[in-house]
């Protein structure tokens, strides 16, 4: 059997090999990154919340009056810990 295009043939395939490696590539690559740079539980940090409440109060005096912990909730995460997703999830 002969292909009149055989070179077109060989390009597209190489093109799909080459876009499903760099499909797997992302993905290993996304795991990677989360495994070695994202925080591992996501509790919301009073500290930070309190930065976006001074910012605020640049523009509007009233948000002096409240606290960050107003602002968040951390019990499921909490519970989540508790639970050990966390640890299943990281090993750790």
């Amino acid at each position: 059997m002969r292909f009149p295009n055989r070179r077109r043939l060989l390009v597209d395939a190489i093109l799909i090999c080459m876009g499903f490696a760099l499909s797997l590539a992302k993905e290993v690559c996304s795991l990677k990154y989360a495994q070695e740079f994202t925080e591992k539980i996501p509790l919301v940090k009073a500290e930070g919340v309190q930065v976006v409440l001074d910012q605020e109060t640049l523009k509007n005096p009233q948000a002096k009056e409240f606290t960050p912990e107003r602002f968040y909730d951390n019990s499921l995460v909490q519970e989540l810990i508790n639970e050990g997703f966390y640890k299943s999830l990281w090993g750790k």
